[in-house]
């Protein structure tokens, strides 16, 4: 019976190969979602690894961060645009949490971890949440707390102003766009002293976790850093 089920998968696989999400061309790597010559084009930045890195440049002056990284640089047309919009756009909640894992082995290993107390991901409006259907930082955010163990801290922050889209802003208008859009929940009156991971899907003037940021230091004795997927 093992050898017929094999032998009708790898005939299923032949009479309908299963193509490579990013370039829909070729058939797909067993056991992903992309073909090889696509998987050879993911390359992670391993910022993680370097202080002054492009990501922690971002917040140089503007809010105090210990630490920042990105899985990822953001690029159109490359796997990383293919990844994030098949998470965001698509549902593919799977691959948030992949990545999430990823970047959460890539921390702990090197020590990036050390002192977090909890995970605190950007929060969407309810409106957009409804419609999106989740939350792509607390998926992230899930990933990341399966592999360090750091809890998830999904009801500190809300967002109460419903926002344009930041894509097609200039780097002045995403920040008056969000500056005021973020809030302690009701019941919070501070987040408690402790160091903690603040993430979002991607950076591109962070703006967004800029603003999240201020929110959270406004509590006593709070220090952050900062991760994401992708650097845009």
């Amino acid at each position: 019976m093992p050898f017929f089920r094999q032998w009708w998968r790898a005939a299923w696989h032949i009479a309908f190969p299963r193509l490579c999400l990013h370039c829909r061309r070729q058939s797909a790597v067993r056991n992903h979602h992309f073909c090889m010559t696509c998987l050879m084009d993911y390359v992670e930045t391993d910022y993680h690894l370097h202080p002054d890195n492009p990501v922690a440049m971002h917040f140089y002056g503007r809010v105090p961060i210990e630490r920042a990284t990105s899985l990822l640089d953001y690029k159109k047309g490359q796997l990383s645009q293919t990844l994030l919009r098949q998470f965001k756009y698509e549902g593919r909640v799977d691959i948030g949490r992949i990545l999430g894992k990823r970047l959460g082995e890539k921390m702990k290993e090197s020590g990036f971890l050390k002192g977090i107390q909890g995970i605190i991901p950007v929060p969407l409006h309810p409106k957009k949440r409804r419609l999106r259907g989740f939350n792509q930082s607390f998926i992230f955010a899930e990933g990341l707390e399966e592999v360090s163990h750091c809890p998830v801290k999904n009801h500190w922050i809300r967002r109460h102003e419903f926002t344009s889209s930041q894509t097609k802003k200039t780097r002045l208008q995403r920040i008056e766009n969000v500056s005021n859009a973020f809030s302690l929940q009701p019941n919070i009156e501070e987040i408690p002293p402790g160091h903690y991971l603040l993430v979002d899907d991607v950076v591109t003037t962070g703006a967004t976790l800029e603003a999240v940021a201020k929110v959270c230091l406004d509590s006593n004795d709070v220090k952050l850093s900062v991760a994401s997927i992708a650097l845009g």
